[in-house]
C-alpha cells in the first residue's frame, strides 16, 4: 500500500511538472511572433536611400503592440498588455548608386541601418516581467529606384534583430512559489518598400517576410532551469503603411502601422539628418 501511495505521489509530481513545462512552452510560443514583429519593423521610414556619404539620419522612435500570452502557472489564464518598444536608430548612406539613364537613378545604392534599446522600464508595465531585455538590430537598405517625378522610390531591406533574455514569472498558490520562463528571440526580415515624395509628405508601403526563432528555459521554484524543447519558429508575411513628414530642412518624423496575422504594430519616430 505504501508503495502504491509513493508511486501515486511521484506520478502526480511528474504530471504537474509536465503541465508547467507545457504552459511555459505555450507562453514562449505566444510571445515569439510579437517579439519577431517588433524586431523586424521597418521604422527607418520611406523607400529612398540617402545618397551615399556623408548623408545620415539619427533619431528616436517607438513601436507598440498588444501581446497576449499564456500564464505559465495557471492553465487557461492569459496575460494581455500593451508593450511599447522605444529605441534609438541610425541610417548611414554608404553608396549613392548608379544612374542608368537620366530618368533612372539610385540603382544599387546602399544605406546601413542600426537600432538599439534597453527595455528597463518594462517591469513598470507588468509585475510578471522579471528580467528586462536588451534589443538591437542591424541591416541594410538597397536602392532599386530613386524617387522621380514619373515614378516612386523602391528599395529592398534586409534586417536582423535580437532580443536578449526576457524573463516572465507567475506565482502559483499550489506550489507556493514562482514559475519562471526565460526566453531570447531572433528575427530576420526581408521586405520591399515603395514611397512617393509629395512636398512635405512621403507616404510609403512595405510588404515583407519575417522568419523568427526563440530559445527558452523554465524553472519551478528554486529548481535549476530546464530547456524548453520543440518551440515554434514564427514566420509570417507583413504589410506596413506609413507616412513621413518633413517640415524643417533637417528634421522629419513618421508614423506607421504594420499588419501581420493577428498582430498590429504601431510606430512613431522623429529624426535629424540629411
Amino acid at each position: 500500500m505504501k508503495r502504491f501511495v509513493w508511486a501515486l505521489i511521484l506520478a502526480t509530481s511528474l504530471s504537474a511538472a509536465t503541465d508547467f513545462e507545457a504552459l511555459s512552452r505555450q507562453a514562449v510560443n505566444d510571445l515569439a511572433p510579437a517579439l519577431s514583429l517588433v524586431m523586424s519593423a521597418d521604422q527607418v521610414s520611406a523607400a529612398n536611400t540617402l545618397g551615399g556619404l556623408p548623408h545620415f539620419r539619427v533619431g528616436v522612435a517607438s513601436s507598440f503592440t498588444r501581446v497576449t500570452f499564456q500564464d505559465p502557472a495557471h492553465e487557461g489564464e492569459e496575460t494581455s498588455l500593451w508593450l511599447p518598444y522605444p529605441y534609438l536608430y541610425a541610417q548611414l548612406g554608404v553608396y549613392g548608386g548608379m544612374s542608368l539613364t537620366p530618368l533612372i537613378g539610385g540603382v544599387g545604392s546602399v544605406d546601413l541601418l542600426a537600432r538599439f534599446s534597453t527595455l528597463s522600464f518594462l517591469n513598470k508595465i507588468s509585475d510578471q516581467i522579471l528580467q528586462m531585455p536588451t534589443y538591437w538590430a542591424m541591416g541594410a537598405r538597397v536602392g532599386i529606384l530613386r524617387d522621380r517625378l514619373w515614378s516612386p522610390a523602391l528599395s529592398l531591406v534586409v534586417l536582423y534583430g535580437n532580443i536578449t533574455p526576457i524573463e516572465v514569472g507567475s506565482y502559483s498558490g499550489e506550489i507556493q512559489d514562482t514559475i519562471r520562463v526565460k526566453a531570447s528571440a531572433r528575427a530576420t526580415a526581408i521586405y520591399l518598400t515603395a514611397s512617393k515624395n509629395l512636398l512635405i509628405l512621403e507616404p510609403y508601403l512595405g510588404i515583407g517576410y519575417v522568419s523568427g526563432s526563440a530559445d527558452a528555459q523554465f524553472r519551478v521554484g528554486q529548481d535549476p532551469y530546464h530547456d524548453l524543447l520543440n518551440l515554434e519558429a514564427p514566420s509570417f508575411l507583413k504589410t506596413t503603411l506609413g507616412v513621413r513628414l518633413s517640415v524643417f530642412p533637417l528634421v522629419s518624423g513618421f508614423g506607421e502601422v504594420t499588419f501581420a496575422g493577428k498582430y498590429t504594430l504601431y510606430g512613431l519616430g522623429v529624426n535629424i539628418g540629411f
